[in-house]
């Protein structure tokens, strides 16, 4: 009976990272609309874009003061390689490699503290209903 408790403990405990839809086919296909190696500015774009395009499911990119980071859209500094989900509190590592080939991968890091989560900005190349009203 024990074993059975724990075991449903530890399912309710990591359900809510689990159940997390991978973003990775995003990942894929933005990625492969940029060079091979990107800049660092490049990888927070291809980031807030991937965020932007989920949103709604309280997709978002993560601030970094030190060590290597990237400058965002927003204006300031995230780190180049990882997603956040705000709902969740939970951050994702999204690219390996990211120095060169910038490989696209969806690799559950652990939860991270809230007040890093940075909400995407709409990218250039979206458009949204309203940008097709006349």
């Amino acid at each position: 009976m024990k074993r059975v408790f724990f075991g449903l403990l530890i399912g309710l405990w990591a359900a809510p990272t689990m159940a997390q839809t991978s973003l990775l086919p995003t990942l894929e296909v933005f990625r492969a609309q940029y060079p091979t190696p990107m800049t660092q500015a490049q990888k927070a774009e291809l980031l807030n874009r991937v965020a932007w395009q989920h949103r709604a499911d309280g997709w978002g990119i993560l601030e970094k003061s030190g060590g290597t980071r990237c400058p965002a859209p927003q204006g300031l500094d995230v780190a180049c390689d990882i997603l956040m989900h705000l709902p969740s509190g939970g951050h994702w590592d999204v690219l390996i490699d990211h120095d060169y080939a910038a490989i696209p991968v969806w690799r559950y890091v652990g939860p991270i503290a809230l007040n890093r989560f940075v909400a995407p900005v709409k990218p250039p190349q979206a458009v949204t209903q309203e940008d097709l009203v006349v």
